[in-house]
């Protein structure tokens, strides 16, 4: 069962293991829609995946608009375009993108401590500024490794957990570095949690009211939400993990995604996500000097190549997410094309959509 509490997203590179090049079609670049369907299909068989919804934009030139498997391993139905999917740290992207705006209206700066915001919410929080809680180099734990935190999820994961206890996990454990220590770094969700409480307190809304208003409503995604609610409204795939030696359990309301919140809560489905992954790599939501600022990694990060919120993979610009039953990717290269990839299951081997990602990145970009 512990795997109902994996990182939401840490392994953004992680390789799937047990699958080598050799098992998937080579496909030169510039492969067309039949071809990429093909290395889609092979991938959901490889990696025994119920299903996938992938999305490629080549810019100037076509969209594809691929599926493959099914929505729901019960009734074997088609996996269809416009499913919903939990959509893990791709939150982030969105939860960075908000405090990016609050810094270029004057609410908010980089520098600010978090402790002007949220005095003594955790040790040091006069130290830890907003940029650092933004490219991951505050040195907060992780609350979900925090080991009491995971039983208690475990023993109840339809519950509600409140930012309260998930501030508690992080604080119990041992920081591993001093806030903006030289040379260090590391992927942590409480850096992200904390960030939804500072847009809370400036804007003076709950963070899935700030999300709706600032960026849902303003780029028409609707079928993107912030979810606080087991539910799954259709259309939704149904999600899956194995657990305890048995494949493909249902997880897909078994986790109460409040867990996650400002780290990870995000629903979404991929035409939703080709319009934001797009926006966000063109940095017209927030002012340039600041896109520039976001998506330069902080050096620290090394192959994880990490900005404020945002990765890179080259000049791609994105982020994958992972989350119990669900994987998530998007990157984009401005002028050149957009990938997102959608699957229903999450591995304990790595990230199943940037796999299929990167390797259709190849078939249809080359080296651009």
């Amino acid at each position: 069962m512990r795997r109902l509490v994996m990182a939401l997203g840490v392994g953004v590179y992680a390789v799937i293991a047990g699958c080598s090049e050799a098992t998937f079609p080579a496909i030169e670049s510039g492969a067309d829609g039949a071809e990429l369907q093909r290395l889609v299909d092979s991938t959901v068989a490889t990696l025994r995946l119920p299903g996938a919804v992938v999305a490629v934009r080549v810019n100037g030139g076509s969209d594809y608009l691929l599926t493959s498997g099914v929505e729901n391993l019960s009734s074997k139905s088609a996996m269809p375009f416009g499913n919903r999917f939990r959509v893990g740290s791709i939150t982030k992207t969105m939860v960075a993108t908000i405090a990016l705006q609050l810094v270029g209206e004057g609410s908010i700066a980089l520098t600010d401590s978090i402790a002007r915001w949220l005095p003594g919410v955790v040790p040091n929080a006069n130290r830890i500024t907003l940029r650092m809680l933004l490219n991951n180099t505050s040195g907060v734990p992780d609350y979900i490794q925090d080991p009491a935190f995971q039983a208690a999820l475990i023993a109840n994961p339809g519950r509600t957990v409140t930012t309260a206890e998930t501030l508690a996990a992080a604080n119990r454990q041992t920081r591993k570095f001093e806030p903006g220590a030289v040379g260090r770094w590391e992927y942590s969700n409480t850096n992200f949690i904390l960030l939804g409480l500072v847009i809370e307190a400036v804007t003076g809304m709950p963070i899935e009211q700030a999300l709706q208003r600032r960026l849902f409503d303003r780029l028409g995604l609707s079928n993107t939400f912030f979810a606080t609610a087991t539910a799954a409204p259709p259309p939704f795939s149904r999600g899956y993990t194995d657990l305890s030696g048995t494949s493909n359990v249902d997880v897909t309301t078994l986790l109460s995604p409040t867990f996650a919140a400002a780290a990870g809560a995000v629903v979404s489905n991929a035409r939703d996500l080709l319009i934001w992954s797009e926006a966000l790599a063109a940095g017209g939501l927030v002012t340039a000097a600041l896109h520039a600022d976001q998506i330069a990694p902080v050096p620290a990060s090394g192959g994880e190549a990490y900005g404020l919120g945002v990765q890179k993979l080259g000049a791609w610009v994105g982020h994958s997410g992972e989350i119990v039953g669900y994987s998530a990717s998007m990157f984009t290269r401005p002028g050149v094309g957009t990938i997102v990839v959608l699957v229903n299951k999450s591995l304990a081997s790595g990230s199943a959509s940037f796999a299929m990602l990167d390797r259709l990145r190849w078939a249809e970009f080359g080296t651009q």
